[in-house]
């Protein structure tokens, strides 16, 4: 099926012959970002940067519906550059990133971009050798749910604009000791009261998994340290040594405002009736 092109990119065609590549502009949550294309060699474009070539780079066939949903395809590529890694891959660092899609003449890159489309990446997988990655258009954002729940707890994250505690005072930096469990649980050099961190949030300041934020399912106080368990594994070992970052958690409760001071920003509602008020029948006489 031939490309249709307009204007001044028409005169790029020659003998009906088209030199095109595709190039993808990755933005990743943390900043970074990676620059790609199909053709076999650098494509240098003007105000924008280095596309490198990665071998084995397709997509599939769009799929997109009548009435603006999302498009849904599949980016495939093998493993070949150092630009995208299976530790990055593991780590959840290409979910929710932003792709920027659209070709070039190879030949003269210069002359301008054209069939640019956007894009979202939902999630990725490779196997070792091949990475995929699930892609859907910017619709797709139209779908998360807005709004307050309201329930009995307070549904601020601890420490946010809503909640407003500062953190400083309860973010503390410990390093592993040991493993209890692979990439799940493991004592730490910290020691505090039982459930301490229950809730918690752990960034990873250092080894396989630096950068990655997991949060905390329980804390223990044991002899001269804790040990702490997370809700999901680590994409990656955790070795000791490793250092973290740790916010505590909070149990998101009415009493647990008046201790932190903070009852004005209770965001609850502690009085609300329960399903026992929804089934009480009137008293029999």
């Amino acid at each position: 099926m031939p490309i249709e092109v307009s204007g001044n990119l028409s005169a790029l065609t020659i003998s009906g012959e088209h030199r095109f590549a595709s190039c993808w502009k990755i933005l990743r949550r943390d900043g970074t970002i990676i620059r790609l294309t199909d053709h076999d060699s650098l494509l240098v474009l003007p105000n924008d940067g280095t596309y490198q070539p990665q071998n084995g780079v397709e997509a599939s066939a769009r799929q997109k519906k009548e009435g603006g949903p999302a498009a849904n395809f599949e980016v495939r590529g093998v493993l070949s550059s150092d630009l995208i890694t299976p530790e990055d891959l593991l780590s959840g660092r290409y979910r929710e990133a932003d792709v920027t899609e659209f070709m070039v003449d190879w030949r003269y890159p210069h002359a301008g971009v054209f069939r640019t489309h956007q894009y979202i990446i939902e999630d990725t997988q490779h196997d070792g050798r091949e990475w995929k990655g699930s892609v859907v258009g910017l619709s797709s954002r139209l779908r998360h749910k807005k709004g307050r729940k309201l329930t009995r707890t307070c549904d601020a994250d601890f420490g946010d604009s809503r909640c407003k505690v500062s953190l400083a005072a309860h973010t503390y930096t410990g390093s592993v000791v040991g493993i209890f469990s692979s990439r799940q649980a493991f004592t730490t050099s910290l020691n505090h009261p039982r459930a301490f961190f229950n809730g918690g949030r752990l960034t990873w300041t250092s080894g396989q998994n630096n950068g990655i934020l997991c949060e905390i399912k329980n804390s223990l106080a044991t002899a001269g340290g804790g040990r702490v368990t997370l809700w999901l594994k680590t994409p990656l070992d955790v070795e000791a040594g490793n250092t973290f970052s740790v916010i505590r958690g909070c149990p998101k409760t009415y009493n647990a405002c008046v201790g932190y001071a903070n009852l004005a920003n209770f965001r609850g509602f502690d009085t609300m009736p329960g399903n026992d008020t929804l089934m009480r029948t009137p008293d029999a006489k």
